[in-house]
């Protein structure tokens, strides 16, 4: 396994568990509106996230297949700011079931996330390497 289908699939797996527990709060406290904006950020920036993590293994492999004439792999960046804008277009159109506030909390927290990961991964490298 790649050090970047680690990062996924760790990113992927922290931030459903994320998910998971904001949507046990909506379901049991009345700030709805509030966990709902976060609960739709959050998905929006892991699917962000996740794009964004197969667009540079894309673009890892591209030196690989240059040569045979292939298009060249950009990073999906207007598709990215789509998805992000999506759920505050959501959130404007809905404002009494959606806090656009929220959304905004939630779309970077996969990013954190994976931030996170990366660091964890490289201190257990860091800490093998100094054995």
């Amino acid at each position: 396994m790649g050090v970047q289908d680690l990062y996924r699939r760790q990113t992927a797996i922290l931030t459903s568990i994320f998910l998971a527990l904001v949507f046990l709060l909506w379901w049991v406290t009345p700030w709805k509106s509030f966990l709902a904006g976060f609960f739709m950020g959050g998905v929006a920036g892991l699917y962000n996230a996740l794009y964004l993590i197969r667009k540079l293994r894309l673009m890892d492999e591209q030196p690989m297949s240059a040569v045979s004439g292939k298009r060249r792999v950009n990073t999906g960046l207007a598709n990215r700011f789509l998805m992000a804008a999506f759920p505050m277009l959501l959130a404007v159109r809905f404002p009494e079931w959606i806090d656009y506030r929220s959304v905004l909390l939630g779309l970077p927290v996969p990013y954190i996330l994976l931030i996170a990961v990366g660091l964890r991964h490289t201190q257990r490298q860091f800490s093998r390497e100094k054995r």
